[in-house]
């Protein structure tokens, strides 16, 4: 792909919709996702069983998730030099692989697979306004898994008995998001609701709904995500083999 002075940034860059305004890499990126990884998605639904193209997918997507945890790492690692020369090429790989698992996921949604993607059209979920933590999950299963996950991250965002422990509020911010993204919970977006939601289950957090409406989460906290979305991906995947072994 080729570089230009627009996507040079002293801030890495972790969506498209941050790059700049006439920055070309957008039409250059969404071109070639659109003549690359979806026309190959296409031919091979086309040749392969449902099965097997359930699994090309996932191959695909955790293929671009292991590159942009590579390049988020070493985003990590290379943060305090402002004028770090390969932060250029690490937006590119980043936004390229986001956007590749953009399209990989669409196809999940158009064959309604055995992941059980909840598809954004579904007004029931969209309604439906969860009276505990536990209804805001898709599953039941899920809540379990997702909630231990704030039991490893380090350090611990809660305790055995799911007491808050004085950890980065934005932390659930993040959480959420990301299971949000996947999705293991339900497309409600009122923050006030999820705030109290979280605010019921984990004892002593108290957070703000207006946690959820700002965009700067602060580097010590962006610095969790990575985690989650490790320990989330890995949880997606043994869920998947589940289902297709049903």
């Amino acid at each position: 792909m080729e570089k230009h002075p627009y996507c040079t940034s002293e801030v890495f860059k972790k969506d498209i919709s941050e790059l700049c305004e006439f920055c070309p890499l957008v039409d250059i990126i969404e071109n070639a996702i659109q003549n690359q990884i979806i026309a190959q998605a296409d031919i091979q639904k086309e040749i392969l069983s449902k099965p097997a193209f359930e699994g090309y997918l996932n191959r695909e997507i955790e293929s671009a998730q292991k590159r942009m945890e590579k390049e988020y790492l070493e985003e990590l690692r290379n943060k305090d030099y402002k004028k770090d020369p390969g932060r250029q090429n690490r937006i590119i790989h980043f936004i390229w692989n986001k956007e590749r698992i953009k399209a990989l996921n669409k196809f999940f949604d158009e064959h309604d697979s055995s992941a059980k993607r909840v598809k954004k059209s579904n007004v029931d979920l969209e309604e439906a306004t969860p009276k505990s933590l536990k209804e805001l999950f898709i599953k039941p299963e899920f809540v379990g898994k997702c909630i231990d996950i704030l039991k490893e991250v380090v350090p611990n965002l809660i305790d055995g008995n799911n007491n808050y422990l004085k950890a980065p509020k934005a932390a659930f911010v993040l959480w959420v998001e990301e299971l949000r993204r996947r999705p293991f919970i339900k497309p409600i977006k009122d923050e006030f609701i999820i705030a109290k939601l979280l605010n019921s289950y984990f004892l002593g957090l108290n957070i703000d709904p207006t946690y959820f409406r700002k965009a700067d989460l602060g580097k010590r906290t962006e610095s969790k995500r990575l985690e989650m979305q490790i320990k989330l991906s890995q949880f997606a995947q043994e869920e998947r083999g589940e289902s297709r072994e049903s």
